[in-house]
């Protein structure tokens, strides 16, 4: 997918961002070419950049086949690559574990959110959000602020 694709690794140093293609440049910045950069970094995930949501959809099944060590989520355009077992959802039931959390609700938009959405009590999507991700959904809201309304009200 070289010639492709974007590449954004993401490491535990919130002090920059590594990206392949930059559209701007700034102190924050990092420009690499390629996962070879980034021997060294302690690395959790990386998205790849990619121009359609079809194609998308079509690396992340390859990915998913392939490679048995970690998880590609697709998220439109673009596709999130993990750690295997590593899931917005898998956080979901840690941080309610952890902190002793009854009810909780998730707002997601993508593709990568369907973990969490399956995890949470209350889950709310966009009027934007691909039609599969609404389905999942037990409400589709405009914004932040009608889903809170909504939790008010339960």
């Amino acid at each position: 997918y070289k010639n492709e694709i974007e590449l954004l690794p993401q490491t535990s140093s919130l002090d920059y961002v590594y990206i392949t293609h930059p559209d701007k440049n700034d102190e924050h910045t990092v420009k690499i070419s390629s996962m070879k950069d980034m021997r060294g970094k302690e690395l959790y995930s990386f998205s790849l950049i990619k121009s359609t949501n079809s194609r998308a959809k079509q690396i992340t099944q390859e990915i998913n086949e392939k490679y048995d060590c970690v998880d590609a989520y697709q998220n439109r355009d673009s596709i999130d690559i993990v750690a295997k077992g590593c899931s917005k959802g898998k956080a979901i039931v840690l941080l309610k574990e952890l902190l002793d959390i009854k009810r909780i609700a998730g707002i997601g938009d993508s593709y990568n959110d369907v973990p969490m959405l399956d995890q949470v009590d209350t889950a709310f999507t966009f009027h934007d959000s691909p039609q599969e991700i609404q389905s999942q959904v037990d409400y589709v809201v405009f914004n932040i602020q009608e889903a809170i309304d909504i939790l008010k009200e339960e």
